[in-house]
């Protein structure tokens, strides 16, 4: 039951082709370091600092300990939101926007997706 809670699934990334692959190739694909980096921080420090936030200003009003605590979580959920909204952006999509380095030469660890056909084109 737990197997599939977390059962492996997969991603389809659009990436333009400036190598000339063809269907079937293993490739290698890469997301710059910079962006990976500017992701992380986002996705988790800038929710636990707006909790922190949220919470000490609560407190600071002099509310008690159990609305400085629902403002920390309300303070977590507008983190989680803003990043939903910075993301969603054009530019951040842009920057994050997978690239196709070069074929793999390394046979798949895995089996390869099945490829689209007529009968089921959600593949």
């Amino acid at each position: 039951m737990v197997s599939k809670l977390f059962a492996a699934r997969s991603n389809r990334l659009q990436v333009s082709d400036a190598i000339g692959v063809e269907i079937g190739d293993l490739v290698i694909v890469g997301i710059a370091d910079s962006a990976l980096t500017q992701a992380s921080l986002l996705a988790y420090l800038l929710p636990l600092v707006i909790l922190i936030f949220a919470a000490y200003a609560a407190e600071l009003a002099g509310a008690a300990e159990p609305f400085s605590a629902l403002a920390g979580i309300l303070g977590l959920c507008f983190g989680i939101w803003i990043i939903g909204r910075l993301t969603n952006a054009t530019t951040w999509s842009e920057k994050t926007r997978p690239v196709l380095l070069r074929r793999s030469e390394t046979p798949a660890l895995v089996a390869p997706l099945p490829m689209p056909t007529a009968a089921n084109p959600r593949f």
